[in-house]
C-alpha cells in the first residue's frame, strides 16, 4: 500500500497453510496504529481514497467505514486484500463503489457526476439491487424451509 501512496499499518508477520499447494488458510499481523474507527463523518475521505485506489486499477474488498481507520487525519486502510480485477474491472470497480455508499449510508451525490451518469455505474447499481434482491429471497425460502419449533 506504501509503495501505491497510501496509509496502511506496518506488515510485521505472514503466514498460510497450504493443503497439496492451494492455501487453505492465512493471517498477517501488523504493527499496531493508534487512531480512531472511521465514522460517516468521514465518508467523504474515505470515498477519495477508494477512488484514489481504483484510478490505480484496485479494488480493496470488502469496503465498509470499519475497515478504514483515521490516525493524525489520514484515512488508513485496514483488514483489506487488494485485488486487481482481470475483466470488467470498471464494472468491478463501480460495484464496490456502491457496496461502501451503501454500507456508509451516503448518497450517490458523493460520486463525481462523470461517475454517476456512466452507462457502467448504472449497469453495476442494477447488478447490486439484483443481488439484494436475490440475497434476500434465498433468506425468505431459508426461513420458509426451516422447521417451526
Amino acid at each position: 500500500m506504501k509503495d501505491l501512496g497510501f496509509c496502511a499499518p506496518v506488515p510485521v508477520l505472514a503466514a498460510e497453510r497450504k493443503l497439496h499447494g492451494s492455501v487453505i488458510d492465512s493471517f498477517v499481523i501488523y504493527r499496531y496504529l493508534e487512531g480512531r474507527p472511521a465514522s460517516a463523518n468521514d465518508g467523504g475521505a474515505v470515498l477519495s481514497q477508494l477512488l484514489a485506489l481504483h484510478e490505480k486499477g484496485y479494488l480493496r474488498n470488502d469496503p465498509q467505514l470499519a475497515n478504514f481507520l483515521i490516525s493524525e487525519g489520514r484515512v488508513h486502510f485496514i483488514d483489506f486484500r487488494l485485488k486487481k480485477p482481470f475483466l470488467f474491472g470498471t464494472l468491478a470497480r463501480y460495484r464496490e463503489l456502491i457496496r461502501f455508499l451503501t454500507s456508509a449510508g451516503l448518497p450517490d451525490a458523493q460520486l463525481p457526476a462523470s461517475v454517476r451518469r456512466s452507462a457502467w455505474f448504472l449497469l453495476a447499481r442494477w447488478l447490486e439491487q439484483g443481488s439484494v434482491r436475490f440475497r434476500q429471497w434465498k433468506k425468505s425460502r431459508r426461513r420458509r424451509k426451516s422447521p417451526r419449533q
